[in-house]
């Protein structure tokens, strides 16, 4: 995994929070700070590219950040 992706999860991470459904968690962009979105939504297009291009699968992603 690349220093650039490694950071993109490690931000996201603090995005996650669970959901009204207990057990289940989500990626909650309401957490970020608003000053800050953009990075969070920069991060989330890291993971995303990094999926597509077959970096990392969705699971492993999930797993990842503990969702």
């Amino acid at each position: 995994m690349n220093k650039n992706l490694h950071q993109s999860i490690n931000l996201l991470k603090d995005l996650v929070k669970e959901s009204h459904i207990k057990g289940q968690m989500h990626i909650d962009f309401s957490l970020a700070p608003a000053q800050k979105i953009e990075h969070y939504k920069e991060a989330l297009i890291v993971c995303r590219a990094a999926i597509t291009n077959e970096e990392m699968t969705e699971s492993e992603f999930k797993e990842y950040l503990g969702i």
